[in-house]
């Protein structure tokens, strides 16, 4: 499952650099884009997947928003930071019910260290605090355990990209 990770997230960044190299319009690398990223995957989505027993990742890079319902931060150094956030997305039914969508999203990189600083560090202007709604851009590795429960599964999101909405 690692190399499967490191391929895609290889051929995402190929891809990424080869639109960067090549100076065409901004409109002929639309297709280029739509090859490497699929934006019409949402939380509910994975939820559906997983419900479905399908845990094989996307093909391609995501685009999720959501907000932010937890955050732990497991290195705080910012040359080895290592943290993950819990994403949620919840819908009404029948205005009586809500469901609520998650997923784990892995940050590793000094580029997040500065949007989630630990606590008792004064936040920058950039952090992103508990409960604010983002946009993530990253790579579905596969399913984990949420709980003790084993029917409380999530898609964890090695994530590339973090913006507060």
């Amino acid at each position: 499952m690692v190399a499967v990770v490191a391929a895609r997230r290889l051929s995402v960044l190929a891809a990424g650099a080869v639109a960067l190299a090549v100076p065409t319009p901004v409109l002929a690398q639309a297709p280029a884009l739509d090859d490497a990223v699929d934006f019409t995957i949402t939380l509910r989505d994975l939820d559906r997947l997983v419900r479905q027993g399908q845990f094989e990742p996307p093909p391609r890079a995501l685009v999720l928003d959501g907000t932010i319902k937890r955050i732990t931060i497991f290195d705080p150094n910012p040359a080895t930071f290592d943290a993950e956030i819990e994403l949620v997305k919840g819908e009404w039914f029948e205005r009586e019910a809500v469901r609520s969508y998650r997923s784990i999203i892995v940050l590793q990189g000094g580029r997040f260290a500065s949007l989630f600083p630990p606590r008792g560090v004064e936040p920058t202007r950039a952090a992103i605090p508990l409960n604010s709604r983002v946009m993530v851009a990253g790579v579905a590795l596969g399913v984990a355990p949420m709980s003790d429960d084993p029917n409380d599964l999530s898609w964890v999101v090695q994530g590339f990209h973090v913006r507060q909405l």
